[in-house]
């Protein structure tokens, strides 16, 4: 068996310019103007980088995104007021949040065609995480049908997302 280390960097420059690409056309041929709105109820500096980055991300392929601070248990409002504006395309529920049991209402709450993320149980979208894993994959050439393939833990953002993913298209996982 030959084994290859699989370098996200190398994909993700040619990813972000296919998606600004994207961006620009959206700008030019429907006039949308992009936004993408986060919602955290938490103060913790993981977190905050986290938002930083995706600030940041978005500023290079000119998607405009706003961060909603919110106090612990006023994150329910700010998404239903967020699902109303037509200047929002996308919402991220930040997680984790300040009180978890909250996090399966607080996600359902999102509207459907807005929640990038997809986290919600019936998504339009992909979870981001393992759609990199996929991008990284089919960037490289590795073919996983018919394999099986181990995913350590199922949590939401991507090891549940990942096996459901891969059990759709690929092959026979057995999460762990």
């Amino acid at each position: 068996m030959t084994m290859r280390e699989l370098n996200g960097s190398e994909l993700a420059g040619f990813i972000k310019e296919r998606q600004a690409k994207q961006v620009r056309a959206l700008r030019q041929a429907w006039h949308i103007n992009p936004r993408l709105a986060i919602v955290t109820d938490v103060e913790n500096p993981v977190i905050e980088t986290y938002m930083r980055l995706k600030q940041r991300y978005g500023a290079d392929i000119l998607i405009d995104v706003e961060i909603h601070r919110v106090p612990a248990g006023g994150a329910l409002e700010v998404i239903q007021e967020l699902n109303n504006r037509d200047d929002v395309q996308g919402i991220i529920l930040q997680l984790p949040i300040s009180n978890p049991e909250q996090t399966e209402e607080l996600l359902e709450s999102i509207q459907e065609d807005k929640d990038v993320d997809g986290l919600r149980k019936k998504a339009i979208f992909q979870a981001a995480t393992p759609t990199a894993i996929n991008w990284l994959l089919a960037g490289y050439g590795v073919g996983l049908k018919g394999k099986k393939v181990a995913i350590v833990g199922r949590g939401r953002l991507v090891g549940a997302p990942l096996e459901k993913m891969m059990a759709k298209v690929w092959c026979r996982c057995d999460g762990f």
